[in-house]
């Protein structure tokens, strides 16, 4: 690792959490638009529905991620083979937990 960093890297690091910090808020944005636009579409009974399925939704997204794009990311050589197991992998664990989300919906409702 290189001791001195150069002298660019402050302003890279400074850009990149600027673009990460707005693309959050955005996302924030985004999400508190869609509540309200739900709130004022559904009926009270549904609208409560949807907000208690909402933790359960984001912890099944929070699981999905597994961390593997971040490792692949970090990798400086990355292989086609990495590429298309990380893929799969990733695919496998989503449709694995939307199997597992759609079996508990009954008993969730």
């Amino acid at each position: 690792m290189n001791a001195n960093p150069p002298p660019q890297f402050g302003r890279v690091a400074l850009r990149g959490g600027l673009v990460t910090a707005g693309s959050q808020g955005f996302k924030m944005v985004i999400q508190f638009i869609s509540v309200i636009i739900l709130a004022r579409l559904l009926v009270p009974e549904d609208f409560g529905l949807v907000a208690s399925v909402g933790p359960i939704v984001a912890f099944v997204g929070l699981l999905q991620n597994l961390g593997l794009q971040q490792a692949l990311v970090q990798r400086k050589d990355i292989s086609d083979r990495q590429l298309n197991q990380v893929f799969w992998v990733s695919a496998l664990v989503g449709l694995g937990s939307s199997v597992v989300v759609a079996a508990l919906a009954p008993a969730i409702a």
